[in-house]
């Protein structure tokens, strides 16, 4: 009985933790694709989280960045900012793995109950 209540304490954190990352990801993307400088926002519609090798920068992105990367003050914002949501897009991803292993780990819990 322990062991099925822990499962359900832990797929509910895990859910509540995916639904706070989810929404804090969903706001960068917004700061982002918002930016009052139409070059940064621009650039960030080409945005896409780069986790596989094979997952290049596209070309559309690389010529976009191309026209503020001069501009030291507007680079280094757009970089922190791409930076923030690639960090909330990879901690999302983390959570939604530990919500999954945790549904699994509710299942048995309740098969063995």
């Amino acid at each position: 009985m322990l062991n099925l209540q822990v499962a359900v304490y832990f797929f509910l954190a895990a859910l509540m933790g995916l639904s706070g990352t989810n929404s804090q990801a969903r706001l960068a993307k917004a700061r982002l694709f918002e930016d009052e400088d139409p070059r940064i926002a621009a650039a960030a519609r080409h945005w896409r989280p780069v986790r596989l090798p094979w997952m290049k920068t596209t070309k559309e992105r690389k010529t976009a960045e191309a026209l503020f990367v001069d501009d030291l003050p507007t680079w280094r914002r757009y970089v922190r900012m791409k930076v923030e949501l690639t960090s909330w897009n990879n901690l999302e991803s983390s959570v939604a793995l530990a919500w999954a292993a945790s549904g699994v780990v509710l299942v048995q819990a309740l098969r063995a109950a």
